[in-house]
């Protein structure tokens, strides 16, 4: 071991020694980017290829970055991320869907099958590389949730190799010393430790499509270096590949393209790589079309260009409060990176890696503006600062004294400014407790359940593979809710909704995923709570005989479990849209739903009120055949918000009958309000005296 070492070794120790003790890991180097300038006053200066008395300085603080970037990824990986990874529990509320569709594909099943076969209603927004990867995944694994996290962690792999070996070289040199290695392992390391890394351990097609597109910029320089076509072609079709990860990378194919024109690169290779791309991509697309046939156009090409089109969910000012989040959260090295681009520029070369970052940039802000967008829109930014911030130190640190001090800043740009010490026995190796507790209450309650469950495709995960798997009519949740906005699939002719209407499944299971308002609102009408666990909630059928909705204040009739409803008196009503009120607020209105049908032991009414004013009120009155009041109630202001729709102070009386026939009067004063319409019906329902009985 030279002497060099020692003294390198040395430096990282007092560092580590000093932030250990300050309980801060940014500062020391940031205070050492001064000492490199001060061996200009006590040495005398020696040009760049000469070490200096300063090279083994700005060696050591290196090494003490990759450690503290070791450690902050050691940090991160024992708090969160693998607990995440062994949890029996999805994460977020869309991680579940995903390992259900790898899981699917890996017994064939077609997972764009659209919104028109009634089960299972899957709408699959991403394109196929994720659930192909997490069906290679799922003989290894367990449960489909840990096949579609191994396949997330694969490309989170995939990301890291390629940084490492990007981090390496520049324009076909090696970075700092030992060969690049140290500056790889800091890009690769400095990567990991960002939020955004966590995606790598959640069911997510982020980590597979960044994974394949930085694999191709890290074969692409790969090829330069080597003037080799086969890696040319090669480097185009892990970039097809990409394209099949997620839609974000489909842009970037095509800067990717036209960036093959500003290389210098011979004919030869600009066509092979060109025949990578285009070749590939062709090939993997009919592939895929013939596979799972014309409805993965549809859903990954026709249904995210009409979600652009919703204006509530689409913004600009969500974009950019994503944005100041991402720079609030990142802002050291964002720093270092603007000083790689300023060096690029003054270099007058603009590696691959960063050409296609800055081409991504529209693209991003378009990706932020959509309401859901999380931290997994961000992965390629986060990792491709990590590896400018990376490259930049390891470029400066082979320079003079001036440059050697600028490239102890840029390390402190990619070392957390916090990090908490773990023993390495710490690392936890067995899911949490409680969550495997939920997940099997969650099994029992559906195993010991008789019939069909209707459940959202978000958290039906828990049950692939298990025996109650067959009594589950399936919907994807949040493309439900989209394809009704869009117009696309109304839920209220879905097959969902004629389920929730009859009471045809056994339980409504509610993940807590993003299902349609419509669509709960329509199940607390018909269903009401039962079973729970965690996060997951188990709706049974009302025990009503009969549930009528009236949508309108009209004389038509409507009937239900051998129940009829009708309005049967109507004074001083006007319809106004969505609600009705009386046409005189001095004179007040009256309207009375009359129910005939079997003897009933228990009657009820659920409505919408809306009282804004202090005159305002609506009295619900219950009355048997013979005129006898069965039960009331009187809303003034104050008892629901004021602002908003009625539909959201909905409401439910119940009352007994015992006999035959009964009415509903709804009595308003001073302008009260009575909110109804086909998506919110009024509900009157009925149950009969012989119900239950053999």
């Amino acid at each position: 071991m030279t002497r060099n070492t020692l003294v390198s070794l040395a430096v990282a120790g007092c560092l580590l020694a000093a932030a250990v003790a300050l309980g801060h890991w940014r500062e020391p180097l940031v205070a050492a980017a001064a000492l490199p300038m001060l061996t200009m006053l006590l040495f005398r200066r020696r040009p760049a290829p000469s070490p200096g008395p300063d090279a083994p300085f700005i060696r050591g603080c290196l090494v003490y970055a990759v450690l503290a970037a070791a450690l902050a990824g050691w940090d991160v990986l024992i708090q969160t991320r693998l607990p995440e990874l062994l949890s029996p529990l999805a994460a977020n509320a869309l991680e579940g869907r995903e390992a259900l569709k790898g899981w699917l594909v890996a017994r064939g099943a077609d997972i764009y099958p659209g919104a028109s076969p009634p089960w299972p209603r899957l709408v699959t927004l991403y394109p196929p590389l994720f659930y192909l990867a997490a069906a290679a995944m799922a003989p290894f694994a367990a449960a489909p949730l840990l096949a579609g996290k191994l396949a997330a962690l694969a490309g989170g792999a995939a990301i890291l190799l390629a940084l490492f070996f990007l981090g390496r070289r520049l324009d076909g040199k090696t970075l700092g010393p030992l060969g690049g290695a140290l500056t790889g392992l800091l890009a690769a390391l400095a990567a990991f430790a960002q939020p955004e890394m966590g995606n790598a351990f959640v069911c997510k097609p982020d980590t597979l499509a960044v994974g394949s597109l930085l694999a191709a910029v890290a074969v692409f320089e790969a090829a330069r270096r080597r003037g080799n076509t086969r890696l040319f072609a090669a480097s185009g079709l892990l970039m097809a590949l990409a394209c099949l990860g997620k839609q974000q990378m489909w842009p970037l194919a095509g800067a990717y393209a036209a960036l093959l024109f500003v290389f210098r690169l011979s004919r030869r290779e600009r066509l092979s790589a060109l025949a990578g791309l285009a070749g590939g991509g062709a090939v993997l697309g009919l592939a895929c079309l013939a596979w799972f046939g014309p409805g993965i156009w549809a859903q990954t090409v026709l249904f995210p260009k009409a979600m652009t089109g919703l204006a509530a969910d689409n913004s600009h000012g969500v974009a950019l409060t994503r944005l100041r989040d991402f720079a609030a959260g990142h802002g050291p090295l964002l720093a270092a990176y603007a000083g790689w681009l300023a060096l690029c520029a003054v270099r007058r070369r603009l590696p691959l890696p960063d050409a296609l970052l800055l081409a991504f940039v529209p693209f991003l802000w378009r990706t932020l503006m959509w309401g859901g967008a999380d931290t997994n829109h961000l992965l390629l930014p986060a990792t491709l600062c990590a590896l400018g911030a990376a490259r930049l130190a390891g470029y400066l640190a082979g320079r003079g004294p001036v440059a050697r001090g600028l490239a102890a800043l840029a390390l402190a740009g990619c070392v957390p400014s916090l990090i908490t010490l773990h023993a390495p026995s710490a690392l936890p190796l067995v899911p949490r407790q409680q969550a495997v507790a939920e997940a099997a209450a969650a099994r029992t309650i559906v195993s010991d359940i008789q019939g069909p469950l209707l459940a959202d495709a978000e958290g039906a995960f828990l049950f692939a593979g298990t025996p109650a798997y067959g009594k589950l009519w399936l919907y994807d949740a949040f493309e439900t809710d989209m394809y009704d906005r869009l117009g696309l699939a109304p839920m209220a002719d879905s097959p969902m909704a004629a389920a929730v209407r009859g009471r045809l499944a056994a339980r409504f299971v509610d993940s807590r995923a993003f299902v349609s308002r419509k669509l709960l609102g329509l199940v607390a009408l018909y269903y009401e709570p039962a079973e729970s666990a965690g996060l997951y909630t188990f709706y049974r059928p009302r025990p009503e005989t009969g549930l009528i909705a009236m949508p309108a204040a009209d004389r038509v009739e409507r009937t239900d479990g051998g129940y009829t409803a009708a309005v049967t008196e109507a004074r001083g009503v006007r319809q106004w849209g969505s609600y009705i009120q009386a046409e005189d607020p001095a004179l007040g209105m009256t309207l009375t739903y009359g129910v005939t049908g079997p003897a009933a032991v228990d009657g009820s009414v659920s409505y919408c009120p809306r009282l804004t004013g202090p005159d305002q009120t609506l009295t619900v009155t219950a009355v048997a055949a013979d005129g006898r009041e069965l039960g009331r109630a009187v809303h003034k202001q104050g008892d629901f918000p004021e602002r908003g729709e009625g539909f959201d102070n909905r409401t439910r009386l119940t009352f007994p009958v015992g006999g035959e026939g009964f009415s509903v009067r709804f009595t308003a004063t001073g302008g009260g309000q009575l909110w109804l319409d086909a998506d919110n019906p009024l509900v009157i329902g009925a149950t009969a005296a012989d119900a239950g009985k053999p």
